[in-house]
């Protein structure tokens, strides 16, 4: 009898404390366990710190300088178009296609060409506000989902590369030849390679696009990002 009241008395007092500890936990708040996809850490599981998409030298390169240089030739084509219509040839060019010494300016343009001039001007304008203003916003709304941040400026740089790589090829193309055939291309091309060649304006379309080519590869690679294994492994899924 004495166990038997023993082994009740041990019942009874392990229900009253399961009773009071599920009292307990039901007046808890329950919080749902955050999605880690949906919350993506600056860290990998390695502990080392992943790429950083867009830190402030790239945001001030891309965000600020690029647009700038990209102002300075909107107002260059729409303000002063002589003078743009005169220097799209340098004088390097015309003297082994045509044999001239110089160039005179321009005093009046067609309508035609100073309207196309005026949609160029407008064309950089266009790209100079698309530069600044998405690289602010992507910083602005993007910054705590790097991972998101990542994947939509590798898009932006994609466009922005097929541009630059337009722009150089149509103006190389559309440069005169001394001669016409492959050995006018050579001829060309030598030209290109002797800086004494280039004028301010052919510099601009060929030289500072080219950097700023170059400088959106350095970000893809991860140059001045802090890239480790973790973030090249997830950019090739990108």
């Amino acid at each position: 009898m004495t166990s038997l009241a023993e082994a009740a008395a041990a019942a009874a007092t392990a229900g009253l404390a399961n009773g009071i500890a599920v009292s307990s936990n039901s007046s808890a708040p329950l919080v749902p366990p955050k999605d880690a996809s949906r919350y993506p850490s600056t860290r990998s599981s390695s502990g080392h710190t992943d790429l950083i998409p867009l830190p402030d030298i790239w945001y001030y390169f891309f965000g600020i300088f690029e647009p700038l240089t990209v102002l300075s030739g909107a107002v260059y084509a729409i303000i002063y178009q002589n003078n743009y219509h005169d220097e799209l040839v340098p004088n390097a060019f015309h003297k082994a296609s045509h044999g001239i010494s110089h160039l005179v300016a321009s005093s009046h343009l067609p309508a035609a060409t100073s309207l196309a001039l005026g949609q160029l001007g407008s064309c950089y304008i266009l790209i100079m506000l698309n530069s600044a203003l998405m690289i602010h916003a992507f910083k602005a709304h993007f910054s705590h989902e790097p991972k998101a941040l990542e994947q939509v400026l590798r898009r932006f740089f994609i466009v922005l590369g097929v541009a630059d790589w337009t722009h150089i090829g149509l103006t190389i193309y559309g440069l005169p030849s001394p001669e016409a055939g492959w050995e006018g291309t050579a001829a060309k091309l030598g030209l290109l390679l002797k800086p004494s060649s280039y004028n301010s304006l052919l510099a601009g379309n060929i030289i500072v696009t080219a950097i700023l080519f170059t400088a959106r590869c350095m970000w893809w690679f991860g140059i001045g990002r802090q890239a480790t294994s973790s973030s090249a492994k997830d950019s090739k899924s990108l």
